[in-house]
């Protein structure tokens, strides 16, 4: 499988530093575009948290309310979700929305829907997956941080996601995962190699890879001493381990159809990936934190007490006592200095005037997007339940 592995480094590799052109002056790069919504997120600068004198930059966030704003415009209760009769079996219809309703009871659908309509307001798309076992089904969005696609087709493309597993949770899939190396389960070497890696770097999770996408079937299966190789295209599932770079086959099956759904908030032409909330707000945030940066430069300026005097051998102002009296002689003078700036009013006008304006936005696009949400929630329902995946 030395030609398939090439192809997942080729794909993670590409995902992590390349880009794509939208247009002849703008390139795009989807990892680099998640990072900063992470980050932003979580009120963090992508470039670390201190300016050069090690002074800690103040973020003030204004995209996570936003976010919050259109969520609650769009959410929508799963008991709102009914199905409808169209032939006046009404009786029938009842008895759908009965099972319907206890269906998504059981499943958690409600967390499903929230976690779904969240993550595509926050990063503009949100890809479901769907994951089934004897006795669970479950469908929740990927964690965009730990999954490589191809921005240009996420649908379609090769998907790969990370998942860290510890010894006993990879132990538990032995029943699942039966895919041998060199005569022996995988499982067991890989469980055994982490086991050894762990003693000099103490890390005791082990990296797994849920591959998802169109190969060959002669890059996947071994051919037949003098048999003509199979290159025929279909869509494959693919667990695979890593550690220490050295990869190892856990599991592999061919696929009827994706386990994966993907919608998007807001299209962009010339990329698949959707845009959310924060990337409309870029620069909101950006200039935002700009005024905010400036405005604690200032305060701190005009927090510092500066004596100004012609006496000589003065102590400075920080070693006076409280109540100390200093006398001058005539001719003397000793007074402050006012270091107030005259513009430090504008820098808060300019946050406000950032903010009312992006609010003022985002309130007309939420409203737009409530009008969509039912229709896409019912569509996600039907098309994630109605195959059944191979298990994860």
């Amino acid at each position: 499988m030395k030609e398939f592995y090439a192809e997942i480094d080729d794909h993670l590799k590409e995902y992590e530093s390349g880009t794509i052109t939208i247009s002849e002056d703008i390139e795009f790069s989807m990892r680099h575009t998640v990072r900063q919504i992470t980050h932003y997120i979580m009120s963090k600068y992508m470039g670390g948290q201190n300016d050069e004198q090690g002074r800690r930059k103040p973020f003030r966030n204004i995209g996570n309310a936003i976010v919050d704003l259109e969520w609650r415009a769009k959410n929508i209760d799963r008991k709102s979700i009914e199905a409808e009769e169209t032939d006046g079996d009404y009786i029938f219809s009842l008895i759908v929305n009965e099972e319907v309703q206890q269906w998504m009871k059981v499943n958690n659908f409600g967390k499903t829907i929230d976690d779904y309509q969240r993550k595509k307001s926050e990063y503009g798309s949100v890809l479901l997956k769907k994951t089934e076992t004897a006795s669970e089904l479950t469908i929740e969005p990927v964690k965009w941080e730990h999954t490589a696609v191809d921005p240009r087709d996420i649908t379609n493309g090769t998907k790969i996601e990370k998942n860290y597993l510890s010894p006993l949770e990879l132990k538990a899939k032995k029943g699942v995962w039966t895919e041998q190396t060199d005569g022996e389960l995988s499982i067991d070497i890989v469980i055994e190699a982490a086991q050894k890696l762990r003693k000099s770097t103490g890390e005791n999770r082990i990296e797994v890879l849920d591959i998802e996408g169109q190969f060959e079937k002669c890059v996947l299966y071994e051919t037949a001493e003098g048999a003509d190789e199979d290159d025929t295209i279909g869509l494959y599932n693919v667990i695979v381990a890593v550690v220490k770079n050295k990869k190892y086959c856990l599991y592999k099956t061919a696929l009827t159809e994706s386990r994966f759904k993907h919608f998007k908030r807001k299209e962009i032409e010339g990329c698949d990936f959707g845009v959310g909330v924060w990337q409309e707000i870029f620069e909101p945030q950006i200039w935002t934190n700009e005024a905010v940066i400036a405005e604690k430069v200032a305060m701190d300026l005009a927090g510092k007490v500066v004596l100004k005097t012609n006496k000589k051998d003065l102590p400075s102002g920080a070693a006076l006592l409280d109540g100390e009296v200093v006398e001058l002689n005539d001719g003397q003078f000793l007074e402050s200095l006012q270091l107030m700036p005259s513009a430090l009013p504008e820098f808060q006008n300019q946050v406000d005037n950032w903010f009312a304006n992006m609010q003022r936005d985002q309130s007309r696009m939420a409203k737009k997007l409530n009008l969509q949400e039912s229709r896409v929630v019912i569509s996600c329902l039907y098309s994630l339940t109605a195959c059944r995946p191979v298990e994860f």
